[in-house]
């Protein structure tokens, strides 16, 4: 749970930064050390939609992270371990190279944030994740998807492959 709040936060100090990084990076793998029970998401701070049900109602208006061939699936405690390895690696990676441009940057504080994941299986049959990640007080959040309201240093976005332990597309918004 810290490391979902830790990656959380690294993400939004991508937001305040006023920057968009878009990246395809391969994640660093975690040692084998790391006790994987301690990286269960906190279930009040993400929800997982169904892609199949999210048709047309994407918050952006032309905007689908996944083609329309791919297909819904579901995500086991597995996934949501790995999901959090990747997010935190993602964070990481972006906040030293925020910090490498900016001395004062602070980092995203991912226990801050709340998260929709939107799995897929792609056509190579592999596992997917759209991560939405967003600091605002949003009350329906976990009945629909939420877009940036100019978002700022309060939204991101990227996607993850699960099979390729790849993380990828990181969007951070930039203040309006």
């Amino acid at each position: 749970m810290n490391s979902v709040r830790s990656i959380i936060f690294t993400l939004i100090c991508f937001i305040v930064s006023g920057c968009e990084l878009k990246s395809n990076k391969t994640a660093s793998r975690v040692p084998a050390n790391v006790d994987d029970h301690s990286l269960i998401f906190d279930t009040s701070t993400y929800t997982v939609f169904n892609f199949d049900s999210v048709g047309n109602d994407w918050p952006f208006s032309v905007y689908n992270p996944f083609p329309k061939t791919y297909s819904s699936t579901t995500l086991a405690d597995a996934d949501l371990i790995e999901i959090e390895k990747l997010l935190n690696t993602c964070i990481e990676e972006y906040d030293s190279a925020e910090h490498a441009i900016n001395k004062t940057y602070r980092g995203i504080d991912l226990h801050k944030y709340k998260m929709q994941l939107v799995p897929v299986v792609n056509s190579n049959g592999e596992k997917e994740v759209w991560i939405n990640c967003f600091c605002n007080d949003e009350p329906s959040w976990k009945k629909s998807l939420v877009g940036p309201f100019d978002g700022g240093n309060c939204f991101f976005n990227l996607k993850v492959n699960l099979a390729k332990n790849i993380y990828y597309d990181l969007s951070v918004n930039s203040d309006a």
